[in-house]
């Protein structure tokens, strides 16, 4: 009739097994319902009846929101995890979205400010303090070196006085190094940010090891050059993206993401008559591209959401 539907498939239900979950997705996949379905696991909210017996069902749970059920009879603790990725296999796609990270360009005018930019190895005290202060609920915070590994020290300082001024603002650490530094300074960040305040947002993805609050990417500056085994590495890791032009990035923007990096967008869409625009809409991973500019995007944000339509160019 015309009627579009969305189906929740719900992960660890009491009595099904990790086999009963995966019937449930080629099901889905059979009845052309897979596209938009939500797969997710069981979470055990408070003042439902299955939060009243789940001590009864062998049933453990997280104590605070979301709640997710860790384990059942049926259903262990890692069972939760290899069923989601198993899931997300046969549909070909990730189930649980991660917030596109903020890399915009800073706005002087901004108030309160939500980017700050700490270049090494002389880094901007005045910056440097500022960083340390109240900002925005959303706060992008920049590292610019030669050598970050040799200034993890203050770079740990300075997230450590982010996470403790605003604990439950979201916060993109960006890493822009001019060479490669050892990836143990992201296991350094991780850490810093296990020891912060939790909260709703920060659990929301601790299933996949996951912070949806606190996250980590690198951007890598026109003529930056890394080896390829590093790049990879990298972004098997952390987001990774590359400053690029509208032109360039819209040239084959096929080839943004997948292991490689990702495009960062430095400038505004060539006079075209909008065809740069349509390439990248029409062929881009939608994740694979984020611009510096904020209106361009908001402008491809509001595409991802459905707000605006892809033939809605901002020239």
């Amino acid at each position: 009739r015309g009627i579009k539907l969305l189906v929740d498939l719900i992960i660890g239900l009491p009595g099904d097994t990790p086999a009963d979950v995966l019937l449930g997705v080629d099901f889905l996949l059979e009845h052309a319902l897979a596209d938009e379905a939500q797969i997710f696991p069981l979470a055990i909210l408070p003042g439902t009846a299955m939060r009243a017996s789940a001590a009864a069902d062998g049933v453990t749970f997280e104590p605070a929101p979301p709640y997710r059920a860790i384990a059942t009879p049926t259903f262990s603790a890692d069972d939760f995890r290899t069923t989601l990725f198993a899931a997300e296999e046969r549909l070909g796609r990730r189930l649980d979205e991660m917030p596109r990270p903020f890399l915009v360009e800073a706005d002087p005018g901004a108030d309160p400010d939500d980017v700050f930019r700490v270049e090494f190895p002389v880094a901007d005290a005045a910056v440097v303090d500022r960083a340390r202060g109240p900002a925005a609920q959303h706060v992008a915070l920049w590292f610019v070196g030669d050598d970050l590994f040799a200034e993890r020290r203050r770079i740990l300082e300075i997230v450590a006085a982010r996470l403790t001024v605003d604990p439950y603002a979201v916060l993109d650490v960006v890493l822009a190094p001019r060479r490669p530094f050892p990836l143990d300074l992201l296991d350094d960040l991780r850490a810093r940010f296990a020891n912060a305040a939790p909260s709703y947002l920060s659990r929301t993805l601790a299933l996949r090891g996951e912070d949806a609050q606190r996250r980590i990417s690198i951007v890598l500056a026109e003529g930056v050059r890394v080896p390829k085994d590093w790049g990879l590495a990298a972004a098997a890791e952390v987001p990774v993206f590359r400053d690029l032009s509208f032109a360039e990035a819209s040239a084959r923007p096929e080839t943004h993401g997948d292991g490689r990096p990702g495009a960062r967008i430095t400038d505004g869409p060539p006079d075209d008559g909008g065809a740069a625009w349509r390439r990248l809409v029409e062929s881009a991973d939608p994740d694979a591209v984020v611009f510096a500019r904020r209106g361009l995007e908001a402008a491809w944000t509001g595409i991802l959401l459905g707000h605006r339509r892809p033939d809605e160019i901002p020239l």
